[in-house]
């Protein structure tokens, strides 16, 4: 197949453009197909009822869907079992499930090569107000789509829902 179409859902509202720009960039650099055609939805939420009308509805137009889900420290395998709970059966060869450690902010934190000792958001926030000597400023999350631009691609590459990610969007 030489190009497909991806439905991604992402639990940030940020996350979405976070997401649509990654992609942009990691087809512009080569790491995945430029024929792929790639959506980008805000997750209705992990128990939500209304996630499954939504996998159902994206199935429908997309031969791929993938859910970017934070598991916020707890066990990943828990995170995932709880997404394919709600994704019927015969949907769910086509669901690929990433789940962040934590929240997505925890790539930008590795592109930076910073060490993830507490929540992403708040290790960046202090990085930034470090960076910035300015006490007023810090990370907040509206500026997560900026990040794009200067992730360190290759310190991504080697993380483990980094690369799921990019495995996840091939077709």
């Amino acid at each position: 197949m030489v190009g497909c179409n991806i439905m991604i859902f992402t639990e940030d509202t940020y996350g979405r453009d976070f997401i649509k720009g990654l992609v942009s960039r990691l087809k512009i650099e080569g790491l995945i197909k430029s024929e792929i055609g790639v959506n980008v939805r805000r997750l209705a939420g992990i128990c939500n009822s209304k996630m499954q009308r939504q996998i159902k509805a994206a199935a429908i137009t997309h031969e791929k869907i993938i859910v970017i889900a934070d598991a916020d420290g707890k066990p990943i395998q828990e995170i995932r079992k709880r997404i394919l709970y709600h994704v019927p059966p015969d949907l769910q060869k086509i669901v690929r499930t990433i789940i962040l450690r934590y929240e997505i902010e925890e790539w930008i934190c590795i592109s930076l090569g910073l060490h993830i000792t507490k929540k992403p958001s708040i290790e960046l926030d202090e990085y930034i107000k470090k960076k910035e000597k300015d006490a007023k400023s810090g990370y907040k999350k509206y500026m997560l789509p900026k990040f794009v631009e200067t992730l360190n691609i290759n310190r991504l590459e080697n993380y483990n829902s980094f690369k799921e990610f990019i495995n996840a969007l091939s077709c």
